[in-house]
């Protein structure tokens, strides 16, 4: 029996852009440790590997490396100042929007985050986008990350899809 297609879709920068709640959190987090702001320009080349990561690299940027041990601390730090604002300034990129409202229902959509904080993104829960896909995953399920081929391995069988 033929299977219906089905997409995989990325969250942040694909589906939403959540450059501005990302860039206020990371400014929040610069702020509290005496560093400068990141512009807009700076945070798109920090982001797409992963909030620790991003404070990584943020802090390499605004002076000099992070120390090791205190990394976690300040990555526990950003991730609840950002879900306390994951939508406050985040919005669907519209192309994507009216695609995935005309294409619902006839395939099987999956969505694959880098978060690992949150088994379901709030910004999609927020923004209502959740209600599109059939299967969601992403770093908070397994202790890989993004683009590890085993995470769309397991997200197309959890569509009850074949991979090709």
């Amino acid at each position: 029996m033929p299977h219906s297609p089905a997409f995989i879709f990325d969250l942040d920068g694909t589906l939403v852009d959540t450059a501005p709640d990302l860039m206020a959190t990371t400014n929040t987090l610069l702020a509290r440790e005496g560093r400068r702001p990141v512009d807009h320009a700076e945070l798109r080349r920090l982001v797409g590997r992963g909030a620790r990561n991003l404070i990584s690299e943020a802090f390499k940027l605004t002076g000099a490396a992070v120390d090791p041990a205190w990394l976690e601390a300040l990555y526990e730090a950003f991730l609840k100042d950002y879900e306390s604002h994951i939508a406050d300034a985040s919005r669907p990129i519209r192309a994507w929007w009216k695609r995935l409202r005309r294409l619902s229902g006839r395939r099987a959509d999956g969505r694959l985050d880098q978060q690992a904080a949150w088994p379901v993104h709030p910004a999609a829960h927020g923004l209502n986008l959740n209600r599109f896909f059939g299967a969601v995953s992403g770093g908070g399920k397994r202790p890989w990350l993004k683009p590890d081929p085993r995470l769309f391995a397991e997200i197309v069988a959890e569509l009850g899809a074949r991979a090709p």
